[in-house]
């Protein structure tokens, strides 16, 4: 992960991995990574359980003692483990948005389109070859989508820094602090998607649509190599807008006439203004426990008024409690 980083710093790109991982391969350290991982989160957790047990020490027996390591060792595991599940999370949301997007033509904004096959459905592949694309190679398809995502992301991140800059007293300063986020991210995941669906489709006989469900929930695999936690949050929004519209597809002709009224119906009238509202309650009073997406949107929802207004409230309340004290 470190390599992604050196692109952004002059004085990083000389730098090679064994520099940086102390003489260590990539997959060493990644094997390295995996083992420790756990047991230094042990280490980690074995004080703040044991600490406890000392204030009864006299009365302690061997079941408390067993059921505190068998805590401690879940609560280590569960730790090491979240970025595991958080990444095989998002794997599985990618492989369930371009299916919904390729399969039934939802029109969802992702980060890519899904890849249209030449073969009709039906048919069945005559030979090993990638048929994603018959006038070009797959080194031009490639790039073709590599540039334009990054142009896409590229013109996303200007505008973001803009925006930042115009609501900020040091607008010079934001500008000079420029950064990429959804460039790269959207560079990456469709490299991911695009080449491993053609190679898939070059190297074995497998159906398309099993090339292509493996090719998209590898594409995920981005939030492993560029975590952001926004990316994990639209996952899980598109997923179930797609999970709703497959389940109103697949009941699209039923006889039922109350449960055709509830399919048709427009839940947005109420569920966006409900989960709106607990947005900015949470921005405005817990921001911490508000994602960054979460407050993006709040912001583009009220012209930045909601951050204006979590800042004057946290002030408020540091005020008060200094006032207390």
């Amino acid at each position: 992960m470190g390599n992604f980083s050196k692109f952004f710093n002059e004085h990083l790109t000389t730098l090679t991995c064994q520099e940086m991982h102390k003489g260590i391969s990539c997959q060493r350290q990644a094997l390295n990574a995996l083992i420790c991982s756990p047991i230094k989160s042990f280490k980690f957790f074995a004080p703040l359980a044991f600490l406890p047990l000392l204030a009864k020490i006299r009365t302690l027996n061997r079941n408390d003692l067993i059921e505190n390591l068998r805590n401690t060792t879940i609560a280590s595991l569960a730790f090491s483990l979240g970025g595991t599940i958080a990444v095989s999370l998002v794997c599985l949301l990618c492989g369930l948005i371009l299916h919904g997007k390729r399969e039934h033509n939802l029109k969802d904004v992702w980060l890519a389109s899904p890849n249209k096959s030449s073969i009709q459905n039906g048919q069945e592949k005559s030979k090993i070859d990638c048929h994603l694309h018959n006038d070009i190679s797959c080194r031009d398809y490639l790039w073709t989508g590599v540039r334009n995502n990054f142009l896409t992301g590229l013109v996303f991140d200007c505008l973001t820094t803009i925006k930042m800059a115009a609501s900020s007293r040091d607008r010079l300063g934001k500008l000079k602090h420029f950064r990429l986020f959804s460039a790269p991210l959207a560079c990456l995941y469709i490299g991911l998607y695009r080449s491993i669906h053609c190679l898939l489709n070059y190297y074995n006989n497998f159906s398309d649509q099993i090339n292509h469900a493996i090719a998209s929930c590898c594409a995920g695999l981005c939030y492993f190599f560029y975590p952001q936690e926004s990316l994990l949050s639209y996952a899980i929004l598109q997923a179930f807008q797609t999970l709703w519209e497959l389940f109103k597809i697949t009941n699209l002709e039923t006889k039922n006439e109350l449960f055709k009224f509830f399919l048709n119906f427009s839940h947005r009238l109420y569920v966006y203004p409900l989960v709106q509202g607990h947005i900015a309650h949470l921005l405005v009073m817990k921001p911490q426990l508000c994602s960054r997406f979460g407050a993006q949107i709040m912001d583009v929802t009220t012209n930045n008024q909601s951050t204006a207004i979590t800042n004057y409230v946290q002030k408020s309340l540091q005020n008060a409690k200094r006032r207390l004290a």
